[in-house]
């Protein structure tokens, strides 16, 4: 039984730094997106629950908008219940979680400030879930 446990708890910490060190080397900083679109898939986790469901504690990835009123098109596809977490240049927060009725997608269009943004690409479920994120610049 000893030797069981240690084993499941090896697998667990295994996947665990796999997903960790993963979203570190997806986080980049662009500007603006190259190729376009940018095209990201990973894996969401559980590192931490927040309001916007499990996310990390690292971004995914950071873009720099370097024009005003910038037209940015973003779109998440994944397993669960995928949830997209956007900070933008001046603190705020934009949760959207995705829309039961197209099948766990979100898609967020609109003009962008001049600025940093960070995303962060979670889910409502607590688990480890398979994404796509594409962020297209109009």
């Amino acid at each position: 039984m000893r030797a069981k446990v240690i084993i499941t708890f090896s697998v667990a910490l295994a996947i665990a730094n796999v997903v960790y060190f993963a979203s570190l080397a997806l986080s980049q900083r662009i500007q603006p997106p190259k190729p376009n679109p940018l095209i990201i898939s990973g894996l969401s986790s559980r590192h931490y629950s927040s309001s916007c469901g499990f996310i990390s504690k690292h971004p995914i990835q950071t873009i720099t908008i370097t024009k005003p009123n910038a037209n940015f098109y973003f779109k998440v596809t994944g397993g669960g219940e995928p949830t997209l977490l956007i900070r933008g240049p001046k603190g705020q927060s934009f949760c959207i979680p995705a829309d039961g009725g197209n099948g766990g997608q979100i898609e967020v269009s609109g003009l962008w400030e001049q600025g940093d943004y960070t995303l962060f690409v979670g889910n409502r479920q607590s688990g480890i879930f398979s994404f796509t994120l594409s962020i297209n610049e109009r």
